[in-house]
């Protein structure tokens, strides 16, 4: 047989289809030829590699096929976790501001007020008696001066450094003459109230004290007030 003949068949051989005077006759001419044999022997190495090669990526595969569960897995419970820490975080936060977001009213008899005067500057202040409260003057919606309620608020934990107390400053030109906490001077004509409302635990009510303006420049105001 001629070499071109052979090595056409020389696939077919190596996969085993020839038949058996066809494996005969190119095995006597394999042993003739030398040139036909160094074709097998490349067609050979050829088929070895191709299989490794394929070997080689179905093993890969098989390899990294348990990576991407794995991967699956650990998305999962990242997102899990992601869920939960939503959900605790919430739960803190709505403490927190429950804890020290919202002013309640504050009791008199959880607070302490002073009242002194320098001079006919009179300062009247409000502290509370628990070191975790602070207070707060509020003014009324039309921002009057003269009617306020008193606020407590818990302390930060996280901002202890702050002034937990509060005070009004009204400054006597004369008897009859003040500059407010507003800072604008106004007459008096002795009918001037100042109204502190603060909560009443005893009562369950609010309660309101009253002291006449122009009596703060005495002691007798001073007095009413306490």
């Amino acid at each position: 047989m001629k070499c071109e003949i052979i090595r056409d068949l020389l696939p077919s051989y190596l996969d085993e289809l020839t038949s058996v005077e066809s494996n005969q006759a190119i095995e006597e001419h394999l042993q003739e030829c030398q040139e036909c044999r160094k074709h097998l022997e490349a067609m050979k190495t050829e088929m070895v590699s191709e299989r490794y090669v394929r070997k080689t990526v179905e093993e890969i595969q098989e390899e990294i096929y348990p990576f991407k569960k794995l991967k699956k897995k650990t998305v999962r419970s990242i997102i899990k976790t992601v869920f939960i820490c939503m959900i605790i975080f919430s739960i803190i936060a709505t403490a927190y501001e429950s804890y020290v977001g919202t002013g309640v009213t504050a009791d008199f008899e959880d607070m302490k007020i002073t009242s002194l005067n320098e001079d006919g500057v009179v300062t009247i202040s409000f502290e509370p008696k628990d070191n975790g409260d602070y207070v707060r003057i509020g003014r009324t919606a039309d921002g009057d001066w003269k009617t306020v309620e008193i606020v407590k608020w818990n302390v930060n934990p996280f901002y202890k450094e702050i002034e937990r107390g509060d005070y009004l400053t009204i400054t006597f030109l004369d008897e009859n003459t003040i500059v407010a906490p507003d800072g604008q001077v106004e007459k008096l004509t002795g009918d001037e109230t100042l109204e502190i409302t603060c909560a009443d635990s005893k009562k369950e009510k609010l309660s309101v004290k009253k002291v006449n303006i122009k009596d703060l420049y005495t002691e007798t105001g001073i007095k009413e007030l306490l």
